[in-house]
């Protein structure tokens, strides 16, 4: 009988197990329903309208995840959630979520916040399923993020996807069944998890940065007891452990200092356009005057940073005096803010000085002074900086020149300002007067303003159209390319005589809205297609063909970013802006640009890092040695919220913006869109200069800067050289 029971009991055993590992794998989100906070907006991957890809059981297997049909893509977005309805209450034992990371700037999510619920009301913090040891920056690779040992009950179960660059993308998502309901309504829960969310991110921005304060100090003090990386002490330490251990190295970095230099502080001349990262190491040097030329109504810029050599925290206050006849003074602190994955801290922003400035224990400080010209003569000015009992004076020699600049400038600017913009959307009259004393002048009405051709619904671009009426240039962007915001060619074919003759209509209607605020037709160019590619160069170029056909009266511009799309596109455009980076600048002066102009834009990303000097301003002087029209770049307040100082976070978003969040309605420069100003400024000089003593003179100047890029004083003494000839 024993040897009978035995083999039965083992069976059951097995099949109890087997039905046990079925249960627990089994997907409950299989099919379904599912809701969004942001609709899919990646062209490349499916609009999923009904909301059904993300449960379908369908893995991606396509080459390139971010291409495929059976992928969901967001891009631009600063948080994504995600809800499934598991249609009844059930145990959970894990979820996951598939995505993916490549190249142009695809990462893996920075945070996949998991909440559980039951009625959809009162919701359970689960944890982050990114918080993985394999979320790195890396080549393309295709990974499931998992989060186990859930153990609860739930019929709801929410993602909340906090991005790590500019995308997300994600082709399923699983929860799979458990067998243990312990932890079922217990814990703390939440109606609100965004002040959850919010709450995390926060949290974990602030350690990861005081960890890598902590490293890079201890690095330039040779400390080998601090040599944890920063993932090693956020995993190994709680914040206040982490504070106290950075006061301890900060301390340090003080005496150091103080080893060095004497008094309480020290101050050190820079340059404006210089990268000042920290932690800063002061030179100590004993220059501290400026000679500055300036003309009436123009602006001329320094610096300097203070460090406070004490080990407590010290107020700075500073005070000019003198040349008021002359001149206007104004200072900005320029904080540090993070960029990069190594968490660098690049000073950037400027922020107007109202009073005292605070400043730790060994602590640096930039700031930047701008001085403008009111009239004609020559003064002196001083500057002083004061700390306690302690203060030390920076002199200035400030020589206005008579010459001015007029509200037109010759070099055309275009920096994409798209006024519904997050960074100005509230204060689109700020950003209209930021962009015309940085002398842009020209705008660009977006796609999504305007009507799809055939439609008649115009009041948004009417709207939109009467804001930026001050401006010498508009591009009416149609965004016609694949998958563009504007391609709805399925009802009427695209160059069909039904959707030419609807064009015709539509494009009247745009120059009669502009006529209407007092835009002349001459002011418009149709801005059709963006960087044209691929299947675009076939449809563009046989659009602009019969544009300049039918009607040449039709001015036109477009971006290009490669050969075959210049060769056959710049021909039949009015203005080309050709990407920099797609020949350099010699290769743009010798594509055939015929008689039109011929304009040049850059778009690099994490732009609080580019050099002010070489990438923005010197910009301009490449434009006239090789005898362009126009400059720009990408863009002027891109950027994924609203760069919040104290919330600033360059590292895992990527930011193209010159522009910074400021209180109320104010805008924050920052030292690069400052030196782009004064690019164009040059440009406006040098061409001057060159009506005074000819072209080729004014061009070898102008070259003299290009061959030493790595002096930031020289455009300055060349422009001061300019000024004085004229």
């Amino acid at each position: 009988m024993k040897k009978i029971v035995c083999p039965l009991i083992l069976i059951c055993i097995v099949l109890c197990l087997s039905c046990a590992e079925r249960s627990y794998s089994q997907n409950l989100a299989l099919h379904k329903k599912y809701t969004v906070s942001s609709a899919p907006n990646y062209a490349l991957t499916s609009p999923d309208p009904n909301q059904t890809l993300l449960t379908d059981g369908v893995y991606t297997s396509d080459p390139k995840f971010w291409i495929s049909k059976t992928t969901v893509g967001w891009q631009s977005l600063k948080k994504l959630t995600i809800e499934i309805d598991l249609a009844q209450s059930s145990p959970i034992s894990k979820v996951s979520f598939n995505t993916v990371r490549g190249n142009a700037g695809v990462e893996f999510p920075q945070d996949i916040f998991v909440f559980t619920s039951t009625d959809q009301k009162n919701y359970a913090y689960i944890g982050d399923a990114a918080s993985d040891p394999d979320n790195v920056h890396g080549a393309y690779e295709v990974k499931k993020f998992t989060l186990s040992n859930i153990n609860r009950t739930a019929r709801y179960v929410k993602f909340v996807i906090i991005p790590k660059g500019a995308y997300v993308f994600c082709d399923e998502i699983e929860v799979n069944a458990g067998n243990s309901a312990s932890k079922d309504g217990s814990g703390q829960l939440t109606a609100n998890t965004d002040i959850v969310v919010d709450s995390l991110v926060k949290s974990k921005k602030h350690v990861q940065a005081i960890a890598y304060r902590i490293k890079n100090m201890s690095a330039l003090l040779n400390n080998n007891s601090n040599n944890e990386s920063p993932e090693d002490m956020v995993a190994s330490l709680n914040e206040q452990a982490l504070n106290a251990k950075l006061s301890s190295v900060r301390a340090q970095w003080a005496a150091n200092l103080r080893n060095k230099f004497s008094g309480q502080f020290v101050i050190d001349k820079v340059s404006p356009w210089q990268s000042v990262t920290a932690p800063y190491q002061p030179k100590g040097g004993s220059d501290n005057s400026y000679n500055i030329t300036v003309p009436v109504n123009g602006v001329e810029y320094g610096a300097f940073v203070v460090t406070n050599l004490q080990t407590s925290k010290q107020a700075f206050t500073c005070q000019f005096s003198g040349a008021g006849e002359v001149s206007d003074p104004e200072l900005f602190a320029v904080p540090f803010v993070t960029s990069g994955r190594a968490h660098n801290e690049i000073a950037d922003p400027l922020v107007p000085v109202t009073g005292s400035v605070d400043l730790d224990g060994g602590e640096s400080r930039m700031f930047v002074f701008k001085i403008v010209g009111k009239k004609a003569g020559q003064a002196k000015a001083a500057l002083k900086i004061q700390s306690g009992t302690s203060s030390a004076n920076l002199s200035l020699n400030v020589n206005v020149v008579n010459a001015s600049f007029g509200s037109d400038f010759s070099l055309n600017a275009n920096v994409w300002a798209y006024l519904n913009y997050p960074l100005v959307a509230d204060r689109q009259a700020q950003a209209i007067a930021d962009l015309h004393d940085h002398h842009v002048n020209t705008m660009i009405v977006p796609p999504n303003v305007l009507p799809v051709v055939g439609r008649s619904d115009f009041s948004k671009y009417n709207n939109y159209i009467a804001q930026v009426k001050s401006f010498k240039n508009i591009f009416i962007f149609m965004n016609l390319a694949s998958g563009g915001y504007k391609n709805s060619f399925k009802t009427v074919p695209f160059l069909s005589d039904q959707w030419k003759s609807n064009f015709v209509n539509w494009y009247g209607q745009i120059v009669q809205g502009a006529q209407a605020v007092g835009i002349s037709a001459s002011q418009l160019y149709l801005y059709p297609y963006d960087e044209v590619r691929g299947a675009d160069v076939v449809n563009s170029t046989n659009f602009l063909s019969w544009l300049r056909q039918a009607h040449p009266e039709i001015k036109t511009f477009g971006t290009l970013v490669d050969q075959t799309g210049t060769d056959k596109i710049m021909p039949l455009l009015t203005i080309s802006q050709l990407l920099k980076t797609m020949s350099g600048m010699t290769g743009i002066a010798n594509a055939n640009a015929s008689a039109h102009d011929l304009w040049v834009y850059e778009t690099d990303a994490n732009s609080e890092a580019l050099p002010a000097y070489t990438y923005y301003r010197l910009l301009s002087w490449q434009s006239f040695v090789y005898g362009l029209q126009g400059v720009g770049f990408w863009d002027y307040a891109d950027a994924t919220g609203k760069l919040e100082l104290d919330q600033y976070d360059g590292v895992n978003t990527i930011n193209y913006s010159v522009i910074y969040h400021g209180p109320g309605q104010q805008i924050l420069s920052s030292r690069r869109w400052e030196a782009f100003k004064l690019g164009i400024e040059d440009f406006e000089l040098l061409k001057r200069y060159a009506q005074k003593h000819g072209m080729e003179q004014a061009k070898q100047l102008a070259q003299s800067v290009l061959d030493q890029p790595d002096d930031l004083t020289k455009a300055d003494a060349v422009r001061a050289q300019i000024l004085q000839s004229l």
